[in-house]
């Protein structure tokens, strides 16, 4: 049996400088990469995203891999497995809403003052504006001039379909984030619509989903495993 491991990067930085991993986020990944030598997991190919909070994450696991005198593969960058950019995503968005809806706006101004604080720092908790940006973008109510949601989900589909190449030929680990995780997890059980981007708001950081590579598609096997987070002090969201 061959299965591909989907694995959600640490907790991220503060929301004024996110792509990395924070001091929970590294813990999160260390004891990702400690669990997975202790199942004695044998990968035959290594995928990760290109964002800097991803690539900390493998790198726990190659050094936990590394100090269990564990082989593994090289590691191969797959940028088709970056999160969406939700900074252009509410950079263009935020602003359009808050033209057309005052309780909207009022929060945004309120969100965007407590920002400007320098000496303030937020980790990204979704709120409620949150909510009201990534759904225009998912459902394409207002202008948007990056990625749209059909595209993002056509290339983590597309990287995801490259996997069954594996089918037989061993296991496969794919560092990513929340949201190519959702969709991947959604494809594998035919579900190709809202449903998946829901999913993403579940997913606990260094989380493990897994799925069977089959030549012609995926079953799912595990969504949003947290074994090696034994605490509630250790399970964050974002």
């Amino acid at each position: 049996m061959s299965a591909l491991y989907l694995l959600r990067h640490g907790q991220a930085g503060t929301r004024d400088d996110y792509d990395k991993l924070s001091d929970l986020g590294h813990t999160q990944a260390g004891l990702l990469g400690q669990y997975l030598t202790k199942q004695n997991v044998q990968f035959s190919a290594l995928f990760c995203g290109a964002m800097r909070r991803q690539k900390e994450t493998a790198q726990h696991t190659l050094d936990a891999f590394a100090a269990a005198g564990l082989p593994l593969p090289e590691v191969v960058t797959d940028e088709r497995w970056n999160e969406f950019d939700l900074n252009q995503v509410y950079g263009e968005i935020a602003p359009q809403l808050a033209a057309t809806d005052h309780e909207f706006r009022a929060e945004y101004e309120q969100m965007m003052a407590a920002y400007s604080n320098p000496s303030a720092t937020f980790h990204r908790e979704s709120t409620m504006l949150d909510v009201k940006v990534f759904r225009a973008w998912v459902h394409g109510t207002v202008p948007f001039g990056g990625e749209s949601w059909p595209a993002f989900c056509g290339r983590v589909t597309s990287a995801l379909n490259d996997l069954r190449k594996f089918a037989g030929v061993g296991h496969v680990g794919v560092f990513t984030s929340a949201t190519p995780t959702a969709i991947s997890v959604a494809y594998s059980m035919g579900v190709t619509d809202i449903r998946a981007a829901r999913m993403a708001g579940l997913s606990y950081n260094s989380s493990i989903s897994t799925l069977r590579i089959h030549p012609d598609d995926f079953t799912l096997f595990s969504f949003n495993s947290t074994p090696h987070l034994p605490e509630p002090a250790l399970r964050s969201f974002r």
